[in-house]
């Protein structure tokens, strides 16, 4: 009960914050941002950019506008990374044209003495993140088909005629859904891999969403499909548990070292109200597998038998 209370207790709060941060945006006062754009509702924030509903007066529709803010007082290191990556996450939009599962990017322009950059995308109802902190654990065939959509998108990606893109930052919150369907989205860390070309990985992405291989900073650590499959069992886990499968509490100290060590205790599954298969933890397992070498492609957890045992479309 008490956690229960506590939980919304801090949703309302965040909720709270969310709407004082709103009121005191220096982008609320920017209106319109063109002829045809007008802002309306704060959806989110994070780094150095905050994520807005606006409305297209000519078209009559509604998106989610990204703002990169670019301030005079940043460092060029860091004015130089907000840029890199909002024209990374273009270009990759412009790639991956679109896909059902895949965020959808409208538009793009700079405004405010050309000192903010907004990418303009579809709007969707609600991050995978919220979603979870909302309505708690997810019905394990639904977690089994969003985890399958995610992986049809991934696969999309790996395959364009153009070159291979991996994403290397998948966690709930860039994962958005619409209409029941869940996209991917935030490519700001996404890499895009030229044919007969490779990448190494230098560095990025979410703590507890990395493999244990990009976490011990392997030297020559090719760029595959490998680590954004890590990242979907950690994501599958959350969805099922409401929790992160290798994290630590506020009271421990992490750091990546300890994190690994965590991955190679392997995982432990908390108490839930809804039981979950073992066919599903063992495809949990089989994900999150800590050798690399032994984990699986994106076709190769596509196959996995689960989705014909449960019938997932």
């Amino acid at each position: 009960m008490k956690l229960n209370l506590d939980k919304k207790r801090a949703i309302l709060e965040k909720r709270l914050d969310h709407f004082n941060f709103q009121e005191n945006s220096e982008f609320s006062f920017y209106n319109p941002l063109k002829i045809n754009i007008r802002m309306m509702n704060l959806i989110g924030r994070g780094g150095f950019a905050e994520v807005w509903e606006v409305f297209d007066s000519i078209n009559l529709e509604m998106y989610a506008a990204k703002i990169h803010k670019i301030e005079p007082s940043m460092s060029n290191e860091i004015k130089n990374k907000i840029i890199q990556r909002a024209e990374n996450e273009i270009n990759i939009h412009i790639h991956c044209h679109r896909h059902i599962f895949i965020v959808k990017l409208e538009f793009f322009f700079v405004f405010g003495s050309a000192t903010n950059l907004l990418v303009g995308m579809e709007l969707c109802d609600i991050d995978l993140d919220k979603y979870i902190k909302y309505h708690g654990p997810i019905n394990e065939l639904l977690a089994l088909c969003w985890i399958k959509q995610i992986l049809l998108g991934l696969l999309y990606m790996k395959n364009l005629p153009t070159g291979k893109v991996h994403h290397c930052d998948l966690k709930p919150a860039n994962l958005l859904i619409k209409d029941g369907i869940i996209k991917i989205s935030d490519f700001g860390l996404a890499k895009l891999i030229l044919p007969d070309t490779h990448q190494y990985y230098n560095g990025g992405g979410t703590l507890y969403y990395q493999p244990p291989e990009c976490l011990k900073n392997k030297k020559n650590l090719l760029i595959t499909d490998k680590i954004d499959i890590w990242s979907l069992g950690c994501i599958l886990y959350e969805m099922l548990f409401c929790e992160r499968p290798f994290q630590f509490n506020y009271l421990e100290k992490c750091s990546k070292e300890l994190l690994v060590n965590k991955m190679k205790n392997g995982l432990t599954y908390p108490k839930i109200n809804q039981k979950i298969s073992n066919a599903t933890l063992s495809y949990i397992q089989y994900l999150l597998n800590f050798d690399y070498e032994l984990r699986p492609s994106i076709e190769e957890a596509l196959s996995y038998p689960i989705f014909n045992y449960f019938n997932i479309p």
